[in-house]
């Protein structure tokens, strides 16, 4: 069920997919509208295991890595491979730590980004101005996109101190296994979100949510739950008109909201006239891919409108089917908010059987035109 030709359309209708199989990613557009796939196998690449792709005008951004791909080509030196999993093939470009891709360009091919040996493994990233900025573990970094350039972030100063004095309150010298209970509180928890109507970020540590202000740089300390985690958004999220929004699947209501104004979580219903069937399908989103909820993403396509895409080869074992659920979020008027139906596609990419992750791009949609 999805919008036609005759169907007034609102808001974007092409998503940026990353769909990958074993050690290879494609990057393909979807069009929602009309339920097809309109641009595939663009920039093949080998071992982007980033988390998130971010997203700057036509230009992606991938950061991050899962093992050095220099390591990786000795062993495949003398590995035959007969399923063909790793043969390269039409894929030409080994990631490395961060690279990025201009879509605009005649010549859609990945480029590394400076200095990648400081690049962390596996880090959530958020762009925010002319920056990009990647927290793993308790390292956090930034790079400036003009003068190609990355640098180190510091962290709420208050943090350390915060280790330092649960340290001491055991008042004595602590051995190896105390010392891996102790989580520091510089920990990031993914994801970390851009709020550029505020012109912040949104990060997770471990105890507490803080708000950076790249401009002052400073921190501020949103919400603080001392000795127990802190209220943490869900990696697939989303952030406008101040509300984030992320996806827990298997949960009953699926969409969770937070307004960032408050700190405190919104009230969210289904409209009556969501289509029960679709509902659940939501319920079943990524829950079929080794259970790994971050293998769903979220996507704002404009005006209150978003999409959740989600890939898998439950129903088809000899391709991976792609799903896009269109929904719009409206308030109500006893409060809270309201998720409605709009549209729902899907597509079957039959060279990626088996694929093991798919990713709608981290910003507001692929731009059309």
């Amino acid at each position: 069920m999805s919008g036609g030709d005759d169907c007034e359309w609102l808001g974007r209708s092409h998503v940026l997919v990353l769909a990958r199989l074993e050690m290879k990613s494609m990057l393909f557009i979807f069009d929602l509208q009309h339920n097809k796939i309109i641009e595939e196998n663009i920039g093949g690449i080998s071992w982007n295991m980033s988390d998130t792709l971010v997203v700057r005008g036509t230009s992606i951004y991938s950061i991050g890595f899962d093992m050095y791909p220099e390591s990786f080509r000795d062993i495949l030196a003398g590995y035959k491979d007969p399923k063909g999993v790793y043969d390269q093939g039409d894929v030409d470009f080994f990631h490395s730590g961060a690279s990025v891709l201009d879509l605009g360009a005649k010549n859609k091919k990945w480029k590394h980004l400076a200095d990648r040996r400081k690049m962390m493994r596996r880090p959530s990233s958020a762009i925010l101005g002319h920056n990009i900025y990647a927290f793993s573990g308790t390292r956090a970094l930034v790079y400036h996109i003009n003068t190609n350039k990355w640098e180190n972030l510091i962290r709420p100063p208050e943090l350390l101190e915060l280790r330092k004095s649960m340290i001491a309150s055991y008042g004595r010298p602590l051995l190896p296994p105390e010392w891996d209970k102790i989580v520091d509180p510089r920990t990031i928890r993914h994801p970390v979100i851009s709020d550029t109507l505020n012109n912040r970020l949104l990060v997770n540590f471990w105890y507490a949510l803080y708000a950076y202000y790249p401009q002052e740089s400073k921190w501020e300390c949103l919400l603080d739950n001392k000795s127990s985690p802190c209220f943490c958004f869900h990696r697939t999220a989303q952030l406008f008109d101040h509300i984030v929004y992320f996806f827990c699947p298997g949960t009953p209501y699926c969409i969770y909201a937070y307004d960032v104004t408050t700190n405190k979580p919104v009230k969210v219903s289904w409209s009556e006239d969501f289509p029960a069937d679709f509902y659940n399908e939501l319920l079943h989103f990524g829950s079929d891919v080794c259970n790994r909820w971050y293998d769903v993403k979220l996507v704002h396509l404009g005006d209150g409108m978003m999409c959740l895409a989600c890939g898998s080869s439950r129903d088809h074992k000899s391709s991976t089917c792609f799903r896009f659920l269109r929904f719009k979020v409206e308030p109500c008027a006893e409060g809270g908010l309201r998720i409605c139906f709009l549209s729902f596609a899907a597509a079957h990419l039959y060279h990626l059987a088996g694929c093991q992750y798919v990713g709608a791009d981290q910003g507001c949609g692929y731009r059309d035109g």
